[in-house]
């Protein structure tokens, strides 16, 4: 298994399980229950490799023993704007551990994991890709899906839309999980031969505009960035390119 951990103190500020508590002391916990949540799953044999982004300005990639380590900085910084969006990146960087796996042991057959533990609104600048994410895992054979635990104040219309098209397990507690985390990641993600996970509720599957960041029924793509907008444009608000309109 790969998860990708969002530990960025402004989503965090941000996320309701930061209720009751300084953001960066819930990051700390977060990350505490993502570490006792690794060493179980451990336990039972199996590989675990943490892609880390949101405390600097790169991604990182560490194993259960390193995400302490990693992320120890974190505690006592401020919530001021730093870094931009980085999920898309460690996302595609976990796809990358993932089928070099694939590539270096083709005769493991051993079922594929990826975890993403979100925190961040939807950025509508990343939505593509996201989805070039979603579309890549598809050729993983191994991977079984794309999983999510969104802790962000509002359920990430994206990341459904991706666990949806990979065939993984979408769980948005919002406010109920700021006691704990591990809850959730032991019953949805752990062995749900022996739990019992949440009914997924229906996804929307409809493109999302840049502009306002809501679903869209009819929009209009940017033919460079492929960027969607509900609104005809004459310069597109993403890539700059001139909008060619027809007669």
């Amino acid at each position: 298994m790969v998860v990708v951990l969002d530990v960025d103190v402004r989503n965090w500020a941000a996320a309701p399980v930061a209720a009751g508590a300084a953001f960066d002391a819930r990051v700390g916990a977060a990350v505490d229950d993502v570490v006792v949540f690794g060493r179980a799953f451990m336990a039972c044999d199996n590989k675990l490799t943490f892609v880390v982004f949101g405390e600097s300005d790169r991604v990182r990639t560490v194993d259960v023993e390193g995400l302490k380590r990693a992320t120890g900085g974190i505690a006592g910084a401020s919530a001021t704007p730093g870094c931009k969006p980085m999920l898309a990146s460690a996302l595609h960087t976990a796809l990358l551990i993932l089928n070099k796996e694939q590539t270096e042991n083709p005769n493991d057959l051993a079922t594929q994991r990826l975890l993403v533990l979100n925190a961040g609104d939807d950025d509508a600048s990343s939505y593509v890709a996201l989805m070039n994410a979603a579309f890549a895992s598809q050729r993983l054979t191994r991977l079984d899906g794309i999983d999510v635990l969104d802790v962000s104040r509002s359920s990430s219309v994206v990341l459904a839309q991706m666990t949806k098209l990979t065939g993984g397990r979408y769980v948005c507690p919002g406010a109920e999980a700021t006691a704990s985390l591990y809850p959730y990641l032991s019953a949805c993600y752990f062995d749900t031969s022996v739990t019992n996970p949440p009914v997924q509720p229906p996804v929307d599957m409809r493109a999302t505009c840049f502009c306002h960041g809501k679903p869209v029924d009819v929009g209009f793509v940017c033919t460079a960035c492929l960027a969607v907008s509900c609104e005809r444009t004459h310069v597109c608000a993403t890539c700059n390119t001139k909008v060619l309109r027809g007669r």
